[in-house]
């Protein structure tokens, strides 16, 4: 995924607030969406580039997994469609009874 960073920083300026307070918090954003994904790691972290605007979500393998001795690493798990693009997040019904649920 990749965000426009001309319009964060445009909005940061419009709201008076820090360019990266509101990077954080989408970094915050992202990272607990990405825990409600099926197979999600718990130790994980969201990367939003200052530059490009490209969120990366970096993972750390499972110690579990690793030979002894061996460190863990971090690496990509941002989420894909079985394509190789981002996935979409599910449809979901609103349990107010509002809006009208997407169909996909």
């Amino acid at each position: 995924m990749d965000i426009d960073v001309k319009l964060l920083k445009g909005l940061a300026h419009e709201k008076e607030i820090s360019f990266d307070l509101l990077v954080e918090a989408i970094e915050s954003a992202l990272l607990i969406a990405y825990h409600r994904t099926p197979d999600a790691r718990r130790h994980a972290r969201v990367e939003l580039d200052r530059h490009t605007g490209h969120v990366t979500v970096w993972a750390k393998e499972d110690p579990s997994d690793l030979e002894e001795g061996q460190e863990p690493k971090d690496f990509d798990d941002t989420p894909r469609t079985s394509a190789g693009s981002r996935r979409a997040p599910p449809a979901r019904s609103s349990s107010s009874g509002c809006g009208t649920p997407r169909t996909t």
